[in-house]
């Protein structure tokens, strides 16, 4: 994993933990989600199952989001991805978030932030866009795309 992608990962795990308690209060599908590109279930470590939408895709050509909606509807993205790869570098590099406080911490196991579901979605989030963006390069196609992924997990 490329230290940006580690540093992604890192943002996520900084960013998530608040919005996850934002969310749970009001939480409904994005408009997009409503009709994705692609949907999937996802049984995290704790055993909770989570349905995920994957859509809302742009890019800077049609060609690329058109590329990609077919690649995530086509695929078993979730199988294909290498989220035992991306959790096992996120945690050689490290892994942080931010606590109630403030204060940047460290979350990786063993740790009081640490929470395996989240480290899970984070790691599935940064494989699934390595494995697209891969698809991608493999076919020439270099331009940026963003694809929205959103996670219903119950009560989790």
């Amino acid at each position: 994993m490329s230290r940006s992608a580690a540093a992604g990962l890192a943002a996520l795990l900084a960013v998530g933990g608040g919005a996850t308690a934002a969310v749970a209060a009001t939480w409904q599908w994005h408009p997009w989600a409503m009709n994705p590109d692609a949907t999937f279930t996802v049984t995290l470590p704790s055993g909770a199952t989570c349905e995920y939408r994957a859509g809302a895709v742009s890019g800077a050509s049609a060609e690329t989001t058109e590329a990609v909606r077919a690649f995530i509807a086509a695929n078993d993205i979730v199988e294909m991805a290498d989220v035992d790869g991306a959790i096992a570098e996120a945690r050689a590099d490290g892994q942080t978030m931010y606590d109630d406080n403030g204060e940047l911490r460290p979350a990786g196991p063993g740790t009081e932030l640490y929470n395996a579901d989240f480290e899970y979605q984070s790691a599935l989030n940064l494989a699934v866009s390595e494995l697209v963006s891969d698809h991608l390069r493999a076919r020439g196609i270099l331009t940026p795309y963003s694809l929205d992924m959103q996670a219903d997990c119950g009560d989790e």
